[in-house]
């Protein structure tokens, strides 16, 4: 007989982490941290657009800057990546 939570043959329930079990004994806290997820990377998403969008459309800057001056924009993107990939909560 498999294994209730992998189903493989040579493993068994004990084998897998407490947080695992828990997972698989609970499944509607997984759904809660994957809904959870979906909202932070969608708010990301749409930061990472927006960004993108004031590249695409600023050929002078909103704050007064000079046409070649990307500073401002520059860090709103630096911001926004940063947040993708964790490095900004």
């Amino acid at each position: 007989m498999g294994c209730e939570i992998c189903g493989r043959n040579s493993c068994m329930r004990s084998f897998h982490s407490l947080d695992a079990q828990e997972r698989h004994d609970n499944p509607e806290i997984e759904v809660e941290e994957l809904n959870s997820e979906i909202d932070k990377l969608e708010t990301i998403n749409a930061e990472l657009l927006e960004a993108c969008e004031r590249f695409v459309e600023s050929s002078h800057c909103k704050n007064g800057c000079k046409p070649d001056d990307m500073t401002c924009d520059t860090m709103f993107a630096k911001q926004a990546i940063s947040k993708a990939k964790g490095e900004l909560i």
